[in-house]
């Protein structure tokens, strides 16, 4: 029967895949959705459109695609092309894969005779690069028709609004895709706003005074903000209220700080810092960054997240509030709405007054999802005023106790 060769390759396809994990050194259990998505594109061939909350596993996806599609026989030298904006996520990438034992690079670095004999199983490269006409043209040639992971298309993204889908479909010409959507509305994150009526850092006041009293015990911290003079207008007023606790041991050096920048100007030394102290190998414990911090890199363990000005678009609101509690423990976001809306488009104003004006959660979700309700009664608030307008908001730690519910492990 027809529906028998297909019962037989899903059944090759598990196999194939149990295999593979059995064999990586980090033992891994894929979620329904990884699963799903890696046997339609690897196994199905087909278009795939995955949108995963941040901390889901969406890079694990292509990264065991090659893996798979060799212990499966169809495939001699398998080659997966992965299409990335960002340089320091493919990086970051790279080094991940290379933890599973996937041999991966990207354009520019790797050996140009390895890259276009398919020694390498994982290919990134920015959109720009892959669009010049020496890789362009590599396609083309028998190698990769041969080793390609055939022609299906694995579009992955943690942010892309109802609207911004449609774009994907249409310009990547998706024909009966695969869509298989989770909802980023994470109920472990507890959601708050909060409009600021004047320049005044105040606002970070039980965030020092934290600080201060937790040091090292602290869990990790990410503010955001629009520009490199904010972060480091913020980052000076902390380390000003601080004063020598701002420092931890003897020596006050770099390496002792409990506060850190992050933004494309920040010397290497310093970013390594800020990534290995949130990763839990370091002294830092508030990151105050513009958004180079962020997209593709797993934090686990961020305790709050604070959005300092409203960003761009509903999309990088998203991205930021999904930097905290990825590890699935209670956790908080807040959004400081200062004076500064320059290059903010509508739809993120909108969401700011309707948070103002009611629940940001509702605000906020409703441009990724048809439907979306609150968690539960003060779960997701406006902060406008003082005492908090519900039991448990992110305000401040002197006015809401449970701010602080999650400093230590």
């Amino acid at each position: 029967s027809r529906e028998q060769p297909v019962s037989m390759a899903a059944a090759a396809f598990d196999q194939a895949l149990d295999r593979v994990l059995n064999s990586l050194e980090r033992p891994f259990i894929l979620k329904q959705e990884q699963r799903l998505a890696l046997e339609a594109f690897v196994n199905k061939k087909k278009d795939v459109l995955a949108l995963l909350p941040t901390g889901f596993g969406k890079s694990l996806i292509y990264q065991l695609a090659p893996l798979v599609a060799k212990e499966i026989g169809s495939i001699k030298t398998p080659v997966v092309v992965v299409v990335s904006p960002l340089i320091a996520l493919i990086e970051d990438q790279i080094k991940e894969a290379a933890d599973l034992g996937i041999s991966a690079t990207q354009l520019g670095l790797g050996e140009e005779k390895d890259i276009k004999s398919c020694r390498y199983q994982v290919v990134f490269g920015s959109p720009e690069a892959w669009l010049s006409a020496k890789w362009e043209n590599m396609l083309s040639t028998e190698a990769y028709k041969t080793n390609l992971i055939g022609t299906p298309v694995l579009a992955l993204t943690a942010s892309a609004d109802l609207h911004s889908r449609d774009i994907v479909r249409r310009r990547l010409h998706f024909q009966n895709a695969v869509n298989i959507i989770v909802s980023p509305n994470r109920p472990n994150i507890r959601l708050a706003v909060r409009r600021l009526v004047t320049d005044s850092l105040d606002c970070f006041d039980w965030l020092v005074k934290n600080l201060k009293e937790r040091r090292l015990d602290m869990l990790p911290v990410i503010i955001y903000c629009r520009t490199i003079n904010t972060v480091t207008r913020v980052f000076l007023h902390l380390k000003s209220e601080l004063g020598d606790s701002a420092w931890v041991g003897e020596e006050k050096k770099g390496d002792n700080l409990l506060i850190g920048m992050f933004h494309s100007h920040t010397l290497p030394v310093n970013k390594s810092r800020v990534l290995s102290s949130i990763n839990g190998e370091g002294n830092c414990r508030v990151a105050v960054a513009t958004t180079a911090l962020g997209v593709g890199l797993n934090f686990p363990k961020v305790s709050h997240v604070i959005m300092y000005g409203l960003p761009e678009d509903p999309e990088a609101i998203l991205q930021q509030v999904g930097r905290a509690g990825r590890d699935g423990s209670p956790a908080h976001a807040v959004l400081y709405a200062n004076k500064q809306v320059a290059n903010t488009d509508n739809a993120a104003k909108t969401v700011l007054q309707e948070s103002l004006n009611g629940c940001f959660r509702k605000a906020l979700y409703s441009h990724f999802e048809e439907e979306v309700s609150s968690i539960k009664p003060g779960h997701s608030s406006s902060v406008r005023r003082s005492p908090p307008i519900s039991k448990c908001c992110t305000q401040s730690a002197s006015l809401s106790m449970c701010l602080v519910d999650r400093w230590t492990d």
